[in-house]
């Protein structure tokens, strides 16, 4: 038996020639999440059900815009799941949609989550987010556990492989903090002072 789904909210625009549509994503009854667009042929609005990996791939080649802090390991990538009519269609028509007669097709310039499927509150909306703490990667930048930030495969640490701390905010307001994240630094500059001073011959506290 086919699952209803329920319209969640847009994350996203695919370009085309009639105008850009809009990527919305959506939940089934079981908890299965997607991706639907709607289609129209011979004047009649159809929802249609993108699979993950077709998102990605129009995302990889600049057709696909999403928001970028969509999470999206959530998303189904099953070629005929069942809330799906049975046919050969790439994008095969989602049998039930609960809530999306009227949200639009065409994407107009509307900022990602906001517009919404009736019913649908924000706690619905942030599951669909990167979770800033469980380092789950999203559409465009993720974060990865440990502090280090990901933007298209990069990855950033500070300076010399993270030895030199990219912030030094907390070294005047926590200093012990400081001095417990950045440990190995910290030493490293109080070799290098002793050092010079040996050097100097005058001692560690003085310039």
């Amino acid at each position: 038996m086919a699952q209803d789904v329920k319209i969640i909210a847009n994350v996203g625009y695919l370009k085309g020639l009639g105008g850009n549509g809009v990527v919305y994503a959506a939940r089934t009854e079981g908890g299965t999440y997607l991706f639907a667009l709607k289609h129209l042929e011979g004047g009649v609005e159809t929802w249609r059900y993108y699979r993950k990996s077709r998102i990605q791939s129009g995302y990889d080649g600049g057709e696909v815009i999403l928001q970028s802090d969509l999470n999206m390991n959530l998303f189904t990538d099953s070629e005929t799941p069942d809330f799906v009519t049975d046919s050969t269609d790439a994008f095969k028509v989602i049998t039930t949609v609960t809530n999306g007669d009227d949200l639009p097709r065409l994407f107009n310039l509307e900022p990602a989550y906001t517009i919404k499927g009736e019913g649908v509150v924000a706690a619905d909306i942030d599951k669909l987010k990167v979770s800033t703490t469980s380092g789950t990667a999203g559409a465009n930048t993720g974060t990865t556990p440990g502090g280090t930030t990901t933007t298209g495969g990069t990855t950033t640490t500070g300076a010399l492989g993270g030895l030199i701390p990219t912030d030094f905010s907390t070294l005047f307001s926590n200093p012990i903090k400081f001095f417990q994240d950045n440990m190995m630094f910290v030493l490293v500059v109080v070799g290098i002072i002793y050092f010079v001073r040996r050097k100097k011959k005058k001692p560690l506290w003085l310039f």
